[in-house]
């Protein structure tokens, strides 16, 4: 499996993505990250490069399916947890 884009990115690139995530344009996360757009397409170029996907789009969709796969494991953990606890009550 491959790393995900947090795990290999830079904190500058993790906000480009986090910014396309959100559906700015290039030119709006150039101005609110007081970069040039050529800048932001390197970015994000890379982080397509990081998580081999060819498209900005593409990109996108791995990411929140990656963070959705992790909160839904992280809610699965919790519920185990929570009935072992429930479990060691009814002792």
């Amino acid at each position: 499996m491959n790393p995900p884009a947090s795990q290999t990115a830079t904190r500058r690139e993790l906000e480009v993505l986090d910014l396309v995530l959100a559906g700015l344009s290039v030119p709006e996360i150039a101005e609110r990250l007081v970069l040039t757009a050529a800048t932001v397409e390197h970015h994000i170029q890379r982080l397509r490069r990081l998580n081999f996907v060819p498209t900005t789009r593409a990109l996108a969709v791995k990411i929140l399916t990656e963070r959705l796969e992790e909160v839904t494991r992280d809610r699965d953990e919790c519920r185990a947890q929570l009935a072992v606890l429930d479990r060691r009550r009814s002792r």
